[in-house]
């Protein structure tokens, strides 16, 4: 899939008002909010806030966060293995309780992925979230998947795009 870096020269940025995954009016928005530190020359650290309102329509908001919440599934998988690990008293035992969680963090994703897909609209680019957001030298930057949408963004804010694979 093609990835469209945009970087913007300051903190302040402006989205276009259509969802950056489906490309229809997002009349809803998604809150982006990250912290990055940085050591600059000197020994002296630097915080960086970041917090935007990113315009999503609610079906798209849907899809992606059905997509990405298996992510805090796995945190019952270590719970599980703390109360049941000491209750077993032979290593069968174990990597059967092992093997056990697995598959059902593998089934669970498996439902948790069709069911984001079985949201998805025709016009939608991705199940996911359809940007990812990092720095680059204390800039924001921006990844977008479609093409489009990182155009019209980039206008808006005067910045350039990055094509990449």
């Amino acid at each position: 899939m093609t990835i469209f870096r945009v970087v913007t020269r300051d903190g302040h940025v402006k989205f276009p008002v259509k969802c950056p995954c489906c490309n229809e009016r997002g009349i809803s928005s998604v809150h982006h909010h990250s912290s990055e530190n940085y050591e600059k020359s000197g020994g002296f650290q630097v915080k960086s806030t970041y917090s935007f309102d990113i315009p999503y329509c609610e079906t798209c908001q849907r899809h992606a966060k059905m997509y990405n919440s298996d992510l805090k599934y796995l945190a019952f998988i270590p719970i599980i293995l703390l109360f049941v690990v000491p209750m077993l008293k032979t290593d069968i035992g174990f990597i059967s309780i092992i093997i056990m969680c697995f598959i059902l963090f593998l089934g669970l994703r498996w439902f948790l992925h069709n069911q984001s897909n079985s949201l998805m609209k025709d016009t939608c680019i991705t199940n996911e979230w359809a940007y990812k957001f990092t720095t680059l030298q204390l800039k924001p930057n921006f990844l977008f998947f479609r093409k489009d949408y990182a155009e019209e963004y980039a206008s808006l804010n005067g910045s350039i795009i990055q094509e990449s694979e």
